[in-house]
């Protein structure tokens, strides 16, 4: 109603000239709706521009998310609003009878349409994934519950040893969104994702290295699920304080 109310006021006060124009009498009446009607325009394009800038700094607080051709597509919306308006002051001292801003509107939004035609993956706003509060968020003992079906599930399965697992992934084994699966590691487990993988990992190689002494150091870490020596030596020197080398070294003169 806030933006419907003043156009609808605006339309009411020269009922008379929009029902018959030819014989009304213009009035001072109708010259201020006139300007009324440009002050309404000029706040519609005004409130448009501010609504994209807060887009552009506070995007979390929206619930779309747009890319940067959406942005320069709106952008451009509000530039062919800004232009439409500027016209009219010239329109009204060359006194023509051409409508310059409407015929500059037309342009602009033939412009727009044709880019659209050509790029309409431009009007394919994504919605964020925002949480339920009250459907979705989970209580302590679903927590607890899905903590221990998630360390049973990397025990049995060793799900860590494929270099591909992420928490995407992981979440789809477990049927449930990542977020979740993240609320569950960082509220009752207290480790992150990556940390957790990366420990079952270090287990894994520590005890590949007590069976097998003399497999290759690569061979096992490939096999813990490591696709690179450095994110490998990285991990064991961050979990055991020790580099791979040296643990295996301590094993082989302990037997």
């Amino acid at each position: 109603m806030c933006y419907f109310a003043p156009w609808l006021a605006l339309n009411i006060s020269v009922i008379d000239f929009l029902y018959n124009p030819k014989s009304t009498v213009l009035s001072l009446r109708h010259e201020l709706s006139g300007y009324f009607l440009l002050i309404i325009y000029l706040y519609f394009t005004i409130w448009a521009c501010v609504t994209v800038r807060r887009y552009r700094k506070q995007q979390a607080r929206f619930s779309a998310t747009l890319s940067n051709e959406n942005m320069l597509l709106l952008w451009g919306i509000c530039a062919s609003l800004f232009l439409a308006i500027s016209v009219i002051p010239f329109q009204y001292m060359l006194q023509t009878s051409l409508p310059l801003p409407q015929l500059l509107m037309c342009c602009a939004m033939y412009a727009i349409t044709y880019v659209l035609l050509l790029k309409p993956q431009l009007l394919d706003f994504k919605a964020k994934q925002v949480a339920n509060t009250n459907k979705e968020k989970l209580h302590a003992s679903e927590d607890a519950f899905l903590a221990e079906h998630i360390l049973t599930l990397l025990d049995e399965q060793q799900l860590f040893t494929d270099p591909n697992l992420n928490l995407q992934t992981f979440a789809e084994h477990l049927a449930m969104k990542p977020y979740l699966l993240s609320q569950v590691l960082n509220h009752h487990l207290g480790i992150k994702f990556i940390d957790l993988i990366n420990q079952r990992r270090i287990e894994y190689v520590c005890n590949l290295i007590k069976n097998q002494p003399h497999m290759p150091m690569l061979t096992i870490a490939m096999q813990a699920g490591f696709n690179a020596k450095s994110t490998f030596n990285a991990a064991f020197k961050k979990y055991r304080n020790l580099t791979p080398s040296e643990y295996k070294s301590q094993v082989l003169s302990t037997d």
